[in-house]
């Protein structure tokens, strides 16, 4: 894990993945190694496959101690795939005091709040 962790260190996100895709079978599964691998697809801007793995670490491990960082990286996959309104219930879920949350929320809020406007406006025009 050093390697990959120091892959990820110098931004090498590719090499990466490649070194995770190297490790045996059962440590592919642990749930740092899951984390570590969605952070770098995300990095890569391979959104969907970095909500995969995302999703696939929550599902295996519902209340790791890595939980806050897997609903975090959701949550902002699912915002790059302007998926607003999800991504909000999601950061809603991660604990309090949990780096960026508020940030990314508030966000949320500003889009979700532009949108309902937006649509507002739309219906007045289409009256």
């Amino acid at each position: 894990m050093e390697e990959i962790y120091k892959f990820i260190d110098d931004r090498e996100f590719s090499k990466a993945l490649a070194a995770i895709e190297n490790l045996p079978d059962d440590e592919k599964i642990k749930g740092r190694v899951i984390i570590a691998k969605a952070d770098c697809k995300y990095e890569l801007g391979i959104d969907l496959e970095a909500l995969e793995e995302y999703v696939r670490y929550l599902v295996i491990y519902p209340d790791g101690k890595g939980k806050n960082f897997g609903l975090m990286g959701f949550s902002v996959c699912l915002k790059n795939l302007d998926l607003q309104s999800e991504a909000k219930r999601y950061l809603e879920m991660i604990g309090d005091g949990h780096e960026g949350k508020e940030k990314e929320l508030k966000h949320s809020k500003e889009i979700l709040d532009k949108q309902e406007v937006a649509i507002a406006t739309l219906r007045v025009l289409l009256e």
